[in-house]
């Protein structure tokens, strides 16, 4: 990660680092345990969380 990066860039690159993470792992897990309906929902929120910091980024980093 750049130095030299705004702070609110940054912690919005940190939060959508930790999203995606988060929505991976519980990916995997389902892998294991594909009936695990809290999982399933949790992996849901999950990638809800992780578009919603992916527009957050695109917003901040656009040049309008």
């Amino acid at each position: 990660m750049a130095y030299n990066m705004p702070s609110r860039a940054s912690q919005l690159l940190r939060q959508l680092s930790a999203a995606d993470f988060y929505a991976q792992d519980l990916k995997l897990f389902l892998d294991t345990h594909p009936d695990d309906e809290k999982a399933l929902e949790l992996y849901r929120e999950a990638v809800k969380q992780t578009e919603a910091c992916r527009c957050a980024c695109l917003l901040y980093t656009s040049d309008a």
